[in-house]
C-alpha cells in the first residue's frame, strides 16, 4: 500500500509556484536577456538603421553587438572631461563662432563639432549620469532577483522540512509552527525583493532614459520580454506567499481527538441535551423564591405541609 503524503493542497501550492519562480528568476539574470526594446527609427538614417534592446547590464550598438554599460559610460565620460578641458584651438573656434554669430545672426558651432556647441555638451554630461545610474541600477536588481530566486528555493526546501514535523505533542507543535513561520519569512522576502527589483527597474528606468529625451532625440525603449519574464515570476510568488501566510494563520482543520474532547466538555457543562453534571441539580421548573411559599399550602417547621 503507497504511503500516504504530508503534503496538503496548500503545500503542493507553496512548492510549486515558488518553484516556478525560481526557475523564471535564474532566466531573468541571463546577461543576453533583454528588458527594453526600441524599434528602429528613419531619423538616424545609416548612423543607426537597426532596433536597439537592452538588458540588464548591457546595450547594443548599430551594429547590434552587445557592450556592457560600463563600457558606454566609460566612453562617455571622457568625452565628457575631454569636452570640458580648454584648449587653444577651441578657444579660438569658439571666438571665431562668436563673432560670425553677432554679425550673421547664424551660429556655425554646430558644424563645427559637438564641443563647440553647448546643448551637445550638457547631452553628453547626462549620458555619461545616465549610464553611471544604469550601471548600478542594473548590479543592484540582479542582485534582488538573485536573491529572491534563492529564497524561492529556500521555501520549497522548508515546506518539505516543515510538514515532516509531526505535532504529536505541545513541544513538537511549537516546533512545527516555528518553522512554518520561518517558512513564511522566506516567501514574503523573496517576494519583496523581486518585485522591489521589477518596480526599481521599470522607474528608475524609464526615468534615466526620459532624461536623454531631455536635451536630444532619443527613441524610449518600452518593457520587453525580460521585464515580462520577471512580472510572471512576481506573480507566481505573490500566489504562493499568500499560501504561505494562508498555511499558518489560516482556519484549521479539527482532529477527532479535539472533536472527542469537544464532546467530554460538552457533558461535562450539561449542553447538547445530555445529563447535568453529579452535584449540581437540575433545572428548577417550580415558583420564583419570592414568591414562596405558592398559593394553597402552608409550610412549618417541621416539614409538615398542609393543603
Amino acid at each position: 500500500m503507497a504511503k500516504k503524503s504530508l503534503l496538503t493542497g496548500k503545500d503542493h501550492v507553496t512548492r510549486w509556484f515558488f518553484g516556478i519562480s525560481a526557475l523564471l528568476g535564474l532566466i531573468c539574470l541571463v546577461p543576453v536577456i533583454p528588458w527594453r526594446y526600441a524599434k528602429m527609427t528613419p531619423v538616424f538614417h545609416s548612423r543607426f538603421s537597426t532596433y536597439r534592446q537592452t538588458s540588464l547590464l548591457m546595450m547594443t550598438d548599430k551594429s547590434m553587438s552587445w557592450k556592457a554599460f560600463t563600457k558606454w559610460k566609460r566612453t562617455m565620460c571622457q568625452l565628457q572631461k575631454s569636452y570640458a578641458t580648454p584648449d587653444l584651438l577651441s578657444s579660438l573656434a569658439s571666438a571665431a563662432t562668436t563673432v560670425v554669430a553677432q554679425k550673421t545672426g547664424f551660429s556655425p558651432a554646430t558644424a563645427m563639432g559637438c564641443k563647440l556647441w553647448s546643448p551637445c555638451k550638457d547631452h553628453v554630461t547626462v549620458r555619461c549620469t545616465g549610464y553611471q545610474t544604469l550601471v548600478i541600477l542594473g548590479f543592484a536588481v540582479m542582485a534582488c532577483i538573485l536573491i529572491s530566486a534563492v529564497c524561492s528555493l529556500a521555501v520549497v526546501c522548508l515546506v518539505a522540512s516543515d510538514v515532516s514535523i509531526k505535532a504529536s505533542n505541545k513541544k513538537k507543535k511549537a516546533k512545527k509552527e516555528a518553522a512554518m513561520f520561518n517558512t513564511m519569512i522566506a516567501a514574503i522576502v523573496a517576494f519583496v525583493l523581486s518585485s522591489g527589483g521589477l518596480c526599481a527597474y521599470m522607474f528608475a528606468g524609464a526615468s534615466v532614459f526620459a532624461g536623454f529625451q531631455d536635451s536630444s532625440y532619443y527613441p524610449f525603449q518600452a518593457a520587453y520580454i525580460g521585464c515580462y519574464i520577471c512580472g510572471t515570476m512576481v506573480g507566481f510568488q505573490f500566489v504562493g506567499m499568500f499560501f504561505a501566510i494562508y498555511r499558518i494563520y489560516g482556519p484549521k482543520p479539527s482532529t477527532s481527538k479535539d472533536d472527542d474532547e469537544d464532546d467530554n466538555n460538552m457533558m461535562m457543562m450539561g449542553g447538547g441535551g445530555g445529563m447535568p453534571p453529579p452535584m449540581m441539580g437540575g433545572a428548577y421548573d417550580g415558583p420564583a423564591y419570592d414568591e414562596w411559599p405558592p398559593d394553597g399550602a402552608a409550610c412549618i417547621l417541621n416539614r409538615t405541609c398542609c393543603a
